[in-house]
């Protein structure tokens, strides 16, 4: 074999070597992005119950908490499904009693002020 045809022989070996590791590599990100981002490396606790019920057993304890004024089921700043607890006035002491999870989904804080009933107009 020729020098030439030698080297070509050569290159076509290295650029399939390094084609199959830039694959390799970019289904690695792909996979680690496409994973939901727990704190300090822990995985987030995978829900059990759908977040309804879980609402709906966790929100008397929420609103026995002086300050919180609600609860719904929302979204979190993902997008995801989330428990969001409301306040009535911004509460640094209160946000940190707040869990961060509850059984699995997420909780988030929201300031709304205080909520009350309107007139029945009905009548």
């Amino acid at each position: 074999m020729s020098p030439k045809l030698r080297h070509n022989a050569s290159a076509r070996a290295r650029t399939g070597r390094f084609a199959s590791i830039a694959a390799g590599v970019l289904i690695a990100c792909a996979a680690a992005a496409c994973r939901p981002h727990a704190p300090e490396g822990k995985a987030p606790p995978m829900p059990e119950r759908p977040i309804a019920d879980v609402l709906a057993a966790h929100t008397p304890e929420l609103m026995a908490m002086p300050g919180v004024v609600g609860t719904y089921q929302g979204a979190g700043p993902d997008d995801t499904p989330a428990i969001v607890v409301m306040l009535a006035r911004p509460d640094a002491g209160l946000e940190r009693r707040i869990p961060r999870v509850i059984e699995g989904w997420q909780v988030v804080v929201e300031v709304t002020g205080e909520i009350r009933a309107m007139p029945d107009s009905a009548r």
